[in-house]
């Protein structure tokens, strides 16, 4: 089957008939990339049968296939977290340093805190005895 020609789908329609398939953005990116299905198989660690099913809209690609060939073609991946080595492409080192910095002193203040509380006033400390009445609690009088 030729690259420009429609590719049938499983309900007899195509896949440019039905703009709004995912396997048509990836069949477009893919061709204007010049990959050919086994190379954007190869780069997404999928199958040539998948990328070949995904592109003619045949079944239900599951939610981290059509993210994965996505990713490799450069396309927006809606609900998925960013690729971490596009996202450290473009954030500037300073600013990355500094970010880092921030979140290593919130945790080690954290941490502080956690090993040395702090300090309760001593009558915050010291419970009711049974034949004091508590007039401090209301329904907690004495006896």
């Amino acid at each position: 089957m030729a690259l420009g020609c429609a590719v049938m789908n499983t309900l007899g329609g195509t896949t440019e008939d039905q703009p709004d398939h995912p396997g048509h953005d990836i069949r477009r990116a893919r061709e204007a990339a010049g990959l050919s299905q086994a190379e954007l198989g190869r780069r997404s660690g999928l199958g040539v049968r998948t990328v070949r099913r995904v592109e003619a809209g045949q079944g239900s690609p599951e939610g981290r296939t059509i993210a994965a060939l996505r990713r490799v073609l450069g396309l927006p991946v809606e609900g998925a977290p960013p690729d971490p080595i596009a996202v450290l492409r473009t954030v500037d080192t300073i600013d990355l340093i500094a970010e880092i910095s921030r979140r290593l002193m919130s945790a080690d203040d954290i941490t502080r805190r956690r090993r040395n509380p702090p300090e309760l006033p001593a009558h915050d400390l010291e419970w009711p005895r049974r034949n004091e009445p508590n007039t401090g609690h209301a329904g907690h009088g004495g006896q």
